[in-house]
């Protein structure tokens, strides 16, 4: 795609788009890499996370980089429920007052529908934080 042909023919189109409110955002886990959790924290990574579950089932023994995380989740619901809706809910609960500014740009936009694969509340803390034209409505 040639640079004119972006500006010629896919701008207008996106403009028409979102003058609509018909686009589609989908955001996968590197969307949620900036803000801070309640905790003031970065949100875990995949092997934070799952170094985070190892050392509540497992605190004495020497963290096993090969435990699959859906077996390490499992294992700390069947016996340390309590301790690991903490650990979750501490982990990716967003702090609301410390969402950097540029997210208000993607949540201002008018999106017909934001899917996401992150387990976060971003969702509510954007509510929170900012006086969006349309409040984001969460389906799980």
């Amino acid at each position: 795609m040639t640079g004119e042909e972006l500006q010629k023919q896919w701008i207008p189109h996106l403009k028409g788009q979102f003058e609509r409110g018909r686009p589609i955002l989908f955001t996968g886990a590197g969307f949620s890499l900036d803000v801070k959790n309640i905790a003031g924290e970065a949100i875990p990574s995949y092997r934070a996370i799952k170094k985070a579950i190892w050392q509540l089932s497992f605190p004495d023994d020497t963290f096993d980089e090969t435990s699959g995380l859906k077996d390490l989740y499992e294992h700390a619901l069947q016996r340390h429920r309590k301790e690991l809706t903490e650990l979750l809910l501490q982990s990716f609960s967003i702090d609301s007052k410390a969402i950097p500014s540029w997210y208000r740009r993607y949540a201002e936009l008018p999106w017909q529908r934001i899917y996401t694969l992150n387990i976060d509340d971003l969702d509510i803390a954007f509510n929170s934080a900012l006086s969006l034209p349309r409040p984001i409505v969460a389906v799980s």
